[in-house]
Formats: structure tokens, C-alpha cells, sequence
């Protein structure tokens, strides 16, 4: 995903335990667009550090959940509804884990 212009990407420093993930995720994007429709995707993903004893899982980089919400359904799944155009909006994404 590193390096897609197309994709906001935002990275921990590596862990230093093991954490449990459950329930809802969420992430509230705050966003414009210059179309009336776009795709959210909210993806968890983990990234194997440098220091795991086999080589090739070194940098992989596993999906832990997604999920995509298509914007035009941001309010009710029954009606769509257009963006404005340049209008900064305010949407939630929520995958479960």
C-alpha cells in the first residue's frame, strides 16, 4: 500500500506485545471529493517485522479486516444519495473484527 496516490496510509512504530483487536472499528474520515460518489476502504493490516526468524514472512503485510462503504450510502443503505462536490463531509467507516 506504501507509496499509492490514491491511499492514506498511517503506520505505528512496531509493537512491543501482542494486542487483541474485538469489536467495532471505526474511523471517521473527514473528506471531499470532486465526484458526487466515492469508496471509503478501511483496511487493518499487520506488518511483520524485519526480525522474524523466516525470511520471506519479513514486511509482509496481512489484512487483518476491511471493509468498504460506498459514500453515496453514508446515510441510509434503503437511498443514495449524491456528495457535493468540494464540500468537505464528514463519514465513519466501521468494520468488525
Amino acid at each position: 500500500m506504501d507509496g499509492r496516490p490514491d491511499v492514506l496510509l498511517w503506520q505505528t512504530a512496531p509493537l512491543s506485545s501482542d494486542i487483541t483487536i474485538a469489536g467495532d472499528v471505526i474511523a471517521t474520515l473527514f473528506a471531499a471529493t470532486t465526484g458526487s460518489d466515492a469508496d471509503w476502504v478501511v483496511s487493518p493490516i499487520g506488518v511483520y517485522p524485519d526480525c522474524v526468524t523466516r525470511r520471506e514472512m519479513r514486511g509482509y503485510e496481512l489484512m487483518v479486516a476491511s471493509d468498504i462503504m460506498r459514500g453515496r450510502y453514508r446515510t441510509s443503505f434503503a437511498r443514495g444519495a449524491a456528495r457535493l462536490h468540494h464540500r468537505l463531509a464528514q463519514d465513519a467507516a466501521s468494520i468488525s473484527t
